[in-house]
């Protein structure tokens, strides 16, 4: 399998992501590449200071000219590699130390799926529109990318870009980076898989100190907009009204 690393951070954090890193760069197989996607001026009005030698030793640093909120985690590292690649590309969040195994995971995986499908530690279930997390191998509705997703470059082909631009003009949808994700891969009839073993799991990650302190601070992604349940409920509706929304996944 080949795969590159794709994450992004803020100039807040720049400094703190060395464990992240080399959770993910000592797994086996390791990336080709592991890129991080900055955008010029973070938030448009924000430089970022110079990242410490440990950090660029370690990454390349892909500079973008305009933010994309946390879909700069993804979005740019696309448009590095052709439609055509066959290339997987790992998602992974700033604030997280990688459980050892977890890419062998992806790698034990692939050979078993009978569909397309992005996999993911953690998603979610819509119940009477409430957000209901899954344990377990499961289908999602929504695959969360604190847990790490891998995509196939081939799942972002298309209209992507002409989605994406739309997506981020509505400012719930441009801080909720998974579920501009989800419904692309939902209306290209991509699956979003759930997967775990005893060794790694979403359980696991979250009773053995995976997530970092820093996390759960008043700049966490989870926490803007009235919080995850708040801001993905009004977002799902401005999909539907532009016409963008995969109904029969999430009504």
């Amino acid at each position: 399998m080949r795969y590159v690393v794709s994450l992004t951070t803020s100039p807040q954090r720049i400094c703190k992501i060395l464990p992240t890193l080399l959770s993910i760069k000592n797994q086996e197989p390791p990336p080709e590449r592991i890129i991080l996607n900055l955008p010029a001026r973070y938030k448009d009005v924000e430089s970022y200071p110079d990242p410490p030698s440990e950090i660029t030793e370690i990454v390349h640093i892909n500079w973008i000219p305009e933010d994309l909120g946390p879909l700069t985690k993804l979005a740019p590292t696309l448009d590095l590699y052709s439609e055509d690649d066959d290339m997987y590309v790992l998602t992974i969040d700033d604030d997280i130390l990688y459980m050892p195994h977890t890419i062998e995971l992806y790698v034990r995986m692939l050979p078993l799926l009978k569909i397309p499908s992005a996999m993911g530690l953690s998603g979610f279930v819509y119940q009477s529109k409430e957000i209901v997390p899954k344990f377990g191998v499961h289908n999602v509705q929504v695959i969360e990318g604190y847990g790490s997703v891998l995509y196939h470059r081939s799942f972002f082909k298309g209209a992507w870009k002409s989605y994406v631009k739309i997506c981020l003009q509505n400012k719930d949808l441009k801080l909720s980076d998974d579920l501009i994700i989800s419904n692309w891969l939902a209306l290209q009839k991509i699956n979003r898989l759930q997967v775990a073993a005893p060794w790694v799991n979403r359980q696991l990650m979250w009773d053995t100190g995976c997530i970092l302190e820093y996390g759960s601070e008043t700049d966490a992604l989870h926490k803007q907009g009235g919080g995850n349940q708040e801001r993905y409920a009004r977002a799902l509706i401005y999909l539907s009204k532009i016409k963008l929304l995969d109904k029969k996944e999430y009504y």
